[in-house]
């Protein structure tokens, strides 16, 4: 091999590698920043244009939108949120996106925003979980009591003591409370509250028993 030709495949390995490291660094220093929680740099990072070269301006929004829900800024939350969904995004990528976020805008209450996040949601997943995605926004947004025998029947089906249980014995709990049904409110509460051990249902569900019992 000529000195000439292992000039240019060495100069070429370096070249390739140069991409593969610079995100690895950017990366790295990203996520320092994130599990020291230094918002306000781990901001930064990703608003960098090196960052949006390597990872795209999607994941740049993507973990803009991680951060604000670390924060709880609301107003960045909903702004990020629909930068996101009026972008480019996959199949894949959308639904990722509408089932993690949904939750947030139903537990605070932001009809608006679990609306347009529901109905993006319903045209990326399965027809089962458009039925599941309707009970949440009634009982949630809505405050109706019309989903108790549907949610019953799910909990028939559901593994004994999982999250999936859990949620449904809260969401017959709220149902009930709806329709001033004082014992199996707290029945469904006291279900839900050992079953949702570790999230962050469980100190909202310890709340809700407080102020029933207190009835």
């Amino acid at each position: 091999m000529s000195i000439s030709l292992l000039f240019i495949l060495i100069i070429a390995l370096i070249a390739a590698a140069i991409p593969y490291v610079a995100r690895s660094f950017c990366w790295n220093r990203f996520i320092k920043h994130v599990n020291k929680k230094q918002y306000d740099l781990a901001l930064q990072d990703t608003e960098g244009k090196l960052f949006t070269l390597l990872f795209g301006e999607v994941s740049c929004h993507w973990n803009q939108l991680k951060i604000y829900l670390e924060c709880k800024d609301d107003k960045q939350i909903c702004q990020k949120t629909n930068e996101l969904l009026n972008a480019k995004l996959s199949q894949k990528q959308r639904y990722q996106l509408t089932n993690s976020i949904y939750f947030y805008f139903l537990d605070t209450e932001n009809q608006e925003m679990a609306k347009k996040v529901k109905d993006q949601l319903d045209t990326c997943c399965k027809d089962e979980e458009k039925i599941y995605n309707d009970i949440l926004y009634r009982v949630f947004i809505e405050k109706k009591a019309d989903d108790i025998e549907t949610c019953k029947e799910l909990l028939a089906q559901s593994p004994n003591h999982s999250k999936e249980q859990g949620l449904l014995e809260y969401l017959l709990g709220l149902q009930y409370q709806y329709n001033k049904d004082k014992k199996n409110s707290l029945l469904y509460f006291e279900k839900a509250k050992n079953d949702l051990k570790g999230t962050p249902y469980h100190n909202k569900i310890k709340n809700q028993l407080a102020s029933r019992k207190g009835e």
